[in-house]
């Protein structure tokens, strides 16, 4: 998930910063001083982004899990691509969890975890 200019996203890559697929989210997102709700499901094709159970985006086509293979470059509120050396954006905030089920989830399967 990443946020820049007040539009936030999805994104996956295995071919760098310039071959990332991803989903835009709705709307800007007011996350300041607040406990936000973010999930991604995929079900084939179908790319589901929800914010707080609802949902704030959608695409087709996103990569498919099974290409990223065997990486070492996973972070969680940490981008791996940066403009100038040693200036990688971190998120700064808390995450409570993060959890990778399964199977996708649907918006009432989402809407029970919250």
């Amino acid at each position: 998930m990443q946020i820049s200019n007040g539009n936030w996203h999805f994104k996956s890559t295995v071919g760098g910063e310039f071959a990332e697929t991803g989903i835009q989210g709705k709307g800007s997102l007011d996350c300041v001083n607040k406990w936000i709700h973010l999930a991604v499901t995929q079900l084939g094709e179908n790319v589901t982004l929800y914010l707080n159970g609802t949902v704030a985006g959608q695409t087709k086509n996103l990569m498919p899990p099974f290409r990223i293979g065997n990486t070492t470059n996973n972070w969680l509120g940490r981008s791996q691509f940066y403009i100038r050396p040693y200036d990688r954006p971190y998120f700064r905030g808390l995450i409570d969890g993060f959890k990778i089920y399964e199977g996708a989830l649907n918006q009432k399967q989402i809407n029970e975890l919250m």
